[in-house]
């Protein structure tokens, strides 16, 4: 039996600690991220996002909270990152098919199709 593809957008938040994260900032005047890399493992304090449709695939638009011994968080576009101890992510389907296109003005993939 084929998994049903699903076919609308839907939201994603979650949990946990990861390690080797990649976060990004977006700067709009140079059209570009710019990207840190965060060694190590890593308490992952708050994990939001969406999941939207780009070229007929599932696109994961996600943003993250992070924070190591010292307690001092970083946030930013989530990039990468490797699940460490554990991960506890919840995916709440939406009512309709959402889809990315590039919008040239922003050098984005943006929602279209409200």
């Amino acid at each position: 039996m084929r998994a049903r593809r699903p076919s609308s957008a839907g939201g994603i938040t979650g949990i946990g600690s990861v390690r080797e994260a990649v976060l990004g900032y977006y700067d709009e005047s140079r059209r570009e991220y710019l990207r840190r890399e965060v060694p190590g493992d890593m308490e992952l304090i708050s994990f939001v996002g969406n999941v939207t449709w780009l070229d007929g695939k599932p696109f994961v638009h996600a943003h993250a909270v992070l924070s190591g011994a010292d307690f001092a968080p970083i946030a930013g576009h989530l990039f990468q990152a490797e699940i460490a101890a554990t991960g506890e992510f919840f995916f709440v389907e939406g009512g309709k098919p959402l889809k990315r296109e590039e919008d040239g003005a922003k050098g984005l993939k943006l929602i279209v199709g409200r």
